[in-house]
């Protein structure tokens, strides 16, 4: 994996790599990210130059306390909660789905 330093302008609160990526060898090593910069990105960890490496980012708005992979035999989904107990879930290519 490579380092990737400037995807994110604050705390990393949570780091998960894509269980459906992680069983087939010859996929990406996709990684969702979160922060309380209010990003939720995801990226591909094999990819030397970090520009390239960047797949998807959404802003949440607000600060993300925790983050994980859901729905991985139907694509991939992200859920997201913020630090103010509010909780969301996104597509794989990091859109909001449903915000509760």
């Amino acid at each position: 994996m490579r380092t990737h330093g400037s995807t994110h302008s604050d705390d990393i609160t949570a780091l998960h790599f894509c269980p459906s990526a992680s069983a087939a060898s010859s996929s990406p090593k996709i990684l969702l990210s979160a922060s309380s910069d209010g990003l939720i990105s995801t990226s591909n960890a094999d990819e030397e130059d970090e520009d390239g490496a960047v797949l998807h980012v959404g802003n949440w708005g607000c600060s993300v306390s925790q983050a994980g992979w859901i729905s991985v035999s139907a694509g991939a989904q992200a859920w997201a909660g913020s630090d103010m107990e509010t909780f969301s879930c996104w597509s794989d290519e990091v859109g909001l789905d449903v915000r509760k």
